[in-house]
């Protein structure tokens, strides 16, 4: 039972890509927050060019990392607590991430299989043991929509968020967050799968996320494939979670993973929109800039950098 203002969990980041990146190193300690104990989280930054571990400060929730679609709430997630909830109905989502037409397979680091070549038209949104897809392999889930409490997040960036979580284990797949004055910011979709067989509807985690932030036109990924559950003693946990540790640059247990995209047109695709869902709780219109380029994209089948609308645009633009 973890009470406010106590550590939750403890995360050990080993960046091995790109090289310049190689050796360093985050250590982030998120905590239980109330509305006295508002410390997220405590982490530190270990630079193998000044070899020195760094504290550093409370990072702005809802501020974009550098160079990146998502915010930090997006990474870490964000307390329910926080926000006033709300049943909007119900979906039916039959896909999340979307690969190209450039991308027919995928290498998947497969636990017990190792290095797969896998066809991205065979990946499910929940993995391939969950029982519940639809004969059609849509999902059902619950929508919600969830408004940041100006007494728990005053001066937030962000005002909503909408969610569909599936009806049976509610475990989120897709994701909409819309700003302050009700214009769509972000979507976030993911596959999942069933990681921690033993943890039960429980031991689902996120395989690949994708983020579209939309005023950049700007799309992430984070990918986990090769995810293992690894059981650590008290004594590893005391020594190897610790800031100490991280000038060592030991990486404790490696795990190989092929699925760094270096080809632009091999990228995501962005997510769809639905304008059609929900009209009096949502917002999903785009930048004509952007609509243009989604229309590009979706007639192409695969990313287009530039769409003529966009173009003619920038060249009457003063």
């Amino acid at each position: 039972d973890i009470k406010p203002g106590e550590v939750y969990t403890r995360w050990l980041i080993y960046s091995v890509f790109p090289p310049d990146d190689e050796g360093s190193q985050q250590l982030w300690f998120p905590n239980r927050t109330d509305m006295e104990h508002r410390t997220k989280m405590d982490f530190f930054v270990y630079s193998p060019q000044l070899r020195r571990v760094r504290r550093q400060p409370q990072p702005r929730r809802d501020q974009r990392f550098p160079d990146n679609s998502q915010t930090f709430d997006d990474v870490i997630g964000r307390d329910p607590w926080e926000m006033d909830w709300q049943v909007l109905g119900t979906d039916i989502i039959y896909e999340t991430i979307r690969f190209p037409d450039t991308r027919p397979s995928i290498t998947l680091n497969v636990p017990g299989k190792g290095l797969t070549e896998t066809p991205t038209a065979s990946i499910k949104m929940l993995g391939d043991s969950y029982p519940f897809y639809r004969p059609d392999g849509g999902i059902d889930c619950w929508v919600l929509k969830a408004t940041i409490r100006s007494d728990w997040l005053p001066d937030y960036g962000e005002k909503t968020l909408i969610f569909w979580v599936d009806k049976h284990y509610f475990y989120p797949i897709r994701m909409e967050k819309y700003g302050l004055k009700d214009e769509l910011m972000m979507v976030e979709v993911r596959f999942a799968d069933l990681v921690n067989k033993e943890l039960g509807q429980f031991g689902y985690s996120s395989i690949t996320t994708v983020y579209w932030n939309i005023e950049q036109d700007l799309i992430g990924y984070s990918q986990h494939d090769g995810l293992a559950p690894h059981p650590w003693t008290a004594e590893q946990e005391k020594m190897i979670f610790t800031p100490e540790f991280m000038r060592r640059q030991w990486l404790v247990e490696p795990i190989k993973s092929l699925v760094v995209i270096r080809d632009p047109e091999k990228f995501y695709l962005r997510p769809k929109t639905y304008p059609g869902k929900f009209p009096h709780d949502r917002n999903p219109t785009l930048p004509p800039a952007v609509q243009a380029r989604v229309d590009a994209q979706e007639a192409a089948g695969h990313l287009v950098f530039e769409s003529p609308h966009a173009t003619a645009e920038a060249q009457t633009a003063p």
